[in-house]
């Protein structure tokens, strides 16, 4: 189902290069299967898919770049990282000066087993893990192999302030009843 939220754009008083003539969704094989098409578009850079899980707090998921056709061109992405419950999704749409537009808000709705999302990357101050279990660990280490924290949450998502690491990669570990269930790297700006 497709809820319309209030759109956010970097200049109101210019339109954008880009019309966007349709945005959609629905949940396959517990992914998120997105798809738009534009009327027309000039300019383009790109645009970027955004997922929040209260229709609030935005994290960019996936960037693709503009067909910059001015008869207008479709998209998909698939994002397999929905959480249970309802997600929220919108497209940034930006052009080649930077400028930006989103489009509305589209809601899914989820029964999929929970997965767990490390998010923003790269990270600046803070790093958020979600679909975390009771029991959970999560385990950051640096290039050199040396631990730099260790966290246990106390609910599904766990924030770790990352202001006093230093610049560079990181391994992010979550280990759920002694086993090892995700790994991936993110790096601090």
């Amino acid at each position: 189902d497709a809820t319309s939220y209030f759109s956010k754009s970097s200049d109101p008083l210019t339109p954008l290069p880009v019309t966007l003539a349709s945005f959609a969704g629905n949940i396959n094989n517990c992914a998120a299967s997105l798809k738009w098409k534009t009327a027309s578009e000039s300019n383009s850079s790109h645009f970027v898919v955004e997922y929040s899980v209260n229709s609030i707090d935005f994290v960019p998921v996936a960037e693709l770049k503009s067909k910059n056709d001015p008869n207008g061109a479709s998209y998909s992405y698939n994002y397999n990282d929905i959480q249970p419950g309802t997600g929220y999704f919108r497209l940034k749409m930006v052009d080649k000066d930077n400028r930006f537009e989103n489009s509305q808000v589209i809601s899914l709705r989820s029964d999929c087993q929970a997965r767990i999302m490390i998010t923003p990357n790269p990270v600046q101050d803070i790093l958020t893990v979600r679909g975390l279990t009771s029991g959970s660990q999560v385990m950051v280490f640096n290039t050199a192999g040396q631990q730099v924290t260790t966290k246990q949450p106390v609910n599904s998502i766990l924030q770790i302030d990352t202001k006093t690491w230093l610049k560079g990669l990181y391994m992010i570990m979550i280990i759920e009843n002694g086993r090892m269930v995700k790994t991936e790297k993110v790096v601090k700006h």
